[in-house]
């Protein structure tokens, strides 16, 4: 198995970030925001292609109203990471409460149809993520999708599956023939993308996803930790130090890292 860094670039510095990535990881995830500019990330191209690299498209791109202007936004973003010499990317389908749940259905999968297709011309292997919010957090859901887009896989998201149903991700590892890639985090209460409190819940997942037969990505998508009745965002040093300790204990239970 090979574990990641989570990193989203806004313009800031990256270089920093890299060097951490690349003493402890085998690779970086890299969401880029929607700007105005975004093209700007290939200034640090130089420091971003001596490691490799995910994509993970912004989740702010709205799939559910088969908007040519929100997939053209896609497609932007799909040639700004085949630049970087990116293969794998991740994208959220999206929920819509103002539209019937069979609608959102139908209008993400047109959607995905466009920017997969788009995908297969550029070489890049487009990932659906299962998300919190219904329909698509559901394993029967998503599974229609891959049924119905044959090049299309999964990100596997399992601070989500942990979010909507402990019996969900049983489900999920069923499929795991179109599983591509993992983020891992914890949920509790209602929150997500937490560092693991358990450590022995992390052993089991982690045992459960290699039972499962998976033996690809993983990304670790921890950013808070759950402490005296609300998440505390965790920044700087102290998150490194948190992803380094999850990476000893999988270390030192299954000799992955």
């Amino acid at each position: 198995m090979e574990y990641g860094y989570v990193f989203t670039y806004d313009g800031k510095k990256i270089r920093s970030e890299l060097q951490f990535a690349k003493k402890y990881f085998n690779f970086i995830e890299l969401t880029i925001k929607l700007r105005k500019n975004p093209s700007d990330v290939l200034k640090s191209k130089i420091y971003l292609t001596s490691i490799k690299i995910l994509g993970h498209l912004d989740w702010s791109i709205d799939l559910s109203e088969f908007d040519p202007d929100e997939i053209r936004k896609s497609y932007n973003y799909l040639l700004l990471f085949k630049k970087l010499g990116i293969k794998k990317v991740t994208i959220h389908p999206s929920p819509n409460t103002k539209l019937d749940a069979k609608k959102v259905i139908e209008n993400n999968l047109r959607s995905l149809n466009k920017i997969t297709e788009y995908c297969l011309e550029n070489e890049i292997n487009l990932m659906i993520e299962n998300t919190v919010s219904p329909p698509f957090n559901r394993a029967s859901t998503i599974k229609k999708f891959l049924d119905k887009i044959p090049s299309l896989s999964l990100t596997l998201d399992v601070g989500h599956v942990l979010k909507t149903s402990k019996n969900e991700l049983g489900k999920f590892l069923k499929i795991v023939e179109k599983i591509e890639h993992i983020h891992l985090h914890d949920a509790f209460n209602k929150e997500d993308h937490l560092f693991f409190r358990d450590h022995n819940r992390l052993r089991r997942i982690i045992d459960k996803i290699r039972k499962s037969g998976y033996d690809k990505t993983i990304s670790f998508e921890c950013f808070g930790i759950y402490k005296d009745g609300r998440v505390s965002e965790v920044i700087g040093n102290k998150r490194r130090l948190l992803l380094i300790t999850h990476l000893i204990i999988i270390n030192y239970s299954f000799g992955d890292p």
